[in-house]
């Protein structure tokens, strides 16, 4: 393979060495990451890479390294790091990080924290950003540490990857910085000519929620199409940042903005079907729930419940908030007859997720099928989950529960009764209709609390405000018996 694979017209008897190698590493960017990623190119790209370090060019060494340790083959993984050595002894800064990071995490070498603390030190005196960060971050400083102020030095310098960095820190918080919208849109904004997936991506979810910046859906679909059509990013493997779940999130989102119309972008279920498709190949199972909701609906595509039903469950393994919509469906029979033993299953992996509203329905299932104490005990452990997580459904399922315990069990009878009732006021506090209505009645009737009929006539108020029914029976009854009060007083006034 010759000069010819850069093209013949690009001159490059004219140019000098460090011209004609950085003309290599460019070819081998398109080879790489260009529409066509078929084998053929990726050995193009890596005959460039060859070509590139044969003039002289050491920043080639890192990307044929990646090249080679992408592969599944043990000696590609053996000629990557061997190539990624001589990187590092030549005093390239990504070679350096990046053996740090395969050191730290154990990855086709042994793990060894103080060989990636010795790796990422040397970058980080090159002023590598993603070594910087990893030192400030597995030191354990929440602070602005040596490293953040280095990194901060350099993007006010103009280093774009700095300012990439220092803007996907802010945006995801954690590590050495809190999380700031402000700090993460100044310094995305500032690193203009870099042409990124990871901030296309992150500005289009900082218009499309609008963290900082005013929502604009219109806006954030521009970032998000070129993240999707950027598709990598210069910081290849910044510090665990996925880049193809980065790109796979833009997807979905573009998909829910074509989908539903939102500030005058037109709906297209042709593209949304697309990206969410594009989205779900990548591993999105929350993309893969549109994929089957469409199915399900027939939207663009027939409508096929049966294969509705394989992407939804394909998707709620893969994600929790999938697998609670799903576990909800199965329960209100979305695909016919109600299938409790299906919803269990889907709700129990969206409770394990952390989702308290799947916690909570997982209970009430629980509750419905088996009142033995062993069971009670599930479904307390439960709500009390879903209500730590300020689920003020729970927090009225756990007092309910608690005083129903108080009163047809004896033992810890005290001790139910004063934590259903700490559980039923935060409930009413958050102004759940059930807990105002039963927490007034309990104030007003004097029933296991001291009678305070202000409180109790405003809790019953709020709760019949909120449409509750049993709040709204409550103030008629009242009414009228203020009104037979008041005709009895004037029978008796009428008497004397």
């Amino acid at each position: 393979m010759d000069d010819k694979i850069i093209g013949a017209d690009c001159g490059g008897e004219d140019m000098n060495d460090k011209e004609l190698a950085e003309l290599f590493v460019k070819a081998s960017h398109n080879f790489f990451f260009g529409k066509d990623c078929s084998a053929e190119n990726w050995k193009k790209g890596v005959i460039c890479l060859h070509k590139a370090i044969e003039l002289g060019c050491i920043a080639a060494y890192s990307m044929l390294s990646s090249a080679y340790l992408l592969s599944d083959k043990q000696e590609d993984i053996e000629k990557g790091l061997e190539i990624l050595r001589k990187g590092a002894d030549l005093g390239n800064a990504d070679c350096l990080a990046e053996l740090g990071n395969l050191y730290f995490d154990g990855r086709h070498v042994e793990k060894d924290a103080v060989k990636a603390f010795e790796y990422w030190s040397k970058a980080a005196e090159k002023g590598h950003p993603e070594a910087m960060y990893k030192l400030g971050y597995t030191d354990g400083n929440n602070e602005q540490s040596e490293a953040i102020e280095a990194l901060v030095r350099q993007a006010e310098m103009g280093s774009s990857l700095s300012c990439l960095v220092l803007g996907y820190m802010y945006y995801s918080g954690g590590g050495p910085v809190e999380q700031d919208y402000k700090k993460a849109y100044r310094y995305l904004k500032k690193c203009a000519d870099c042409d990124d997936a990871i901030k296309y991506s992150i500005l289009g979810f900082m218009y499309y929620h609008g963290h900082y910046v005013a929502r604009n859906r219109k806006t954030a679909l521009r970032f998000f199409k070129k993240a999707v059509k950027c598709g990598q990013s210069e910081c290849f493997n910044l510090f665990g940042a996925d880049v193809t779940a980065m790109v796979a999130e833009a997807e979905r989102y573009l998909g829910m903005l074509y989908y539903t119309e939102e500030e005058l972008i037109k709906p297209n279920f042709k593209k949304a079907f697309e990206y969410f498709s594009s989205s779900s190949k990548k591993g999105s199972g929350d993309a893969e729930f549109f994929v089957g909701f469409m199915y399900l609906k027939g939207d663009y595509v027939e409508a096929n419940s049966d294969e509705a039903v394989k992407h939804f469950e394909h998707a709620a393994e893969n994600s929790t908030i999938s697998a609670y919509f799903v576990g909800s469906m199965y329960l209100d029979g979305a695909f016919g007859e109600p299938d409790t033993e299906k919803a269990a299953y889907y709700l129990q992996k969206a409770a394990d997720g952390g989702n308290d509203e799947a916690q909570f329905k997982l209970a009430g299932l629980l509750l419905n099928e088996d009142c033995s104490e062993e069971n009670i005990d599930k479904v307390l452990t439960l709500l009390k989950r879903s209500a730590d997580q300020n689920n003020v459904d729970a927090e009225y399922a756990l007092g309910a529960i608690y005083l129903m315990l108080s009163g047809s069990i004896e033992e810890n009878t005290e001790n139910n009764r004063e934590t259903g009732l700490k559980y039923l006021k935060s409930a009413a506090l958050h102004e759940q209709p059930n807990a105002c209505f039963d927490l007034g009645r309990m104030y007003l009737e004097g029933d296991g609390i001291e009678q305070d009929q202000v409180n109790g006539l405003s809790l019953i108020t709020k709760a019949a405000c909120s449409g509750n029914s049993d709040a709204i029976k409550y103030m008629m009854n009242l009414g009228n018996e203020e009104n037979e009060d008041n005709d009895l007083c004037e029978d008796v006034e009428a008497d004397s």
